[in-house]
């Protein structure tokens, strides 16, 4: 008997985006979610870790935020948007990142943008100061 090659037919399934929840404020992982909201915890993660802070993550992995802090309102509001925008695009899920405003006052930076995702778009507002950076 001689083999015959029949048509081989594959279909893929994608999982989404399901990754732990982190609970902030116990400091543990507390369950699983997905969708816009892993994909909020995960813009959230890659704006607040330090680029090139630590061993674990590759080098453009996290932003540069934390180098605004100290450097003059004017040139900080110049370097946000970018740092940002460098962070975020990063992630395969995260589409654009558009409608960056960006208002420089006393030692801080209010700071407001539209992330679009795969999962749907995301409305972003975030303070850095001298004190750190945060979701506002």
């Amino acid at each position: 008997m001689i083999p015959t090659k029949t048509a081989v037919t594959a279909t893929t399934t994608q999982s989404g985006n399901k990754t732990y929840r982190l609970d902030k404020e116990t400091k543990r992982i507390m369950g699983f979610i997905n969708g816009q909201a892993a994909m909020e915890q995960a813009v959230e993660i890659l704006l607040e870790t330090e680029r090139y802070a630590y061993e674990i993550y590759d080098w453009s992995f996290g932003s540069q935020l934390h180098e605004l802090m100290g450097l003059g309102v004017w040139e900080a509001e110049l370097k946000a948007a970018s740092y940002i925008r460098e962070a975020l695009l990063v992630d395969d899920r995260v589409v654009e990142v558009k409608d960056m405003q960006v208002k420089g006052q006393n030692n801080h930076l209010s700071v407001s943008f539209s992330v679009v995702t795969k999962e749907g778009v995301l409305e972003q507002e975030w303070e850095v100061s001298e004190v750190g950076i945060k979701v506002l």
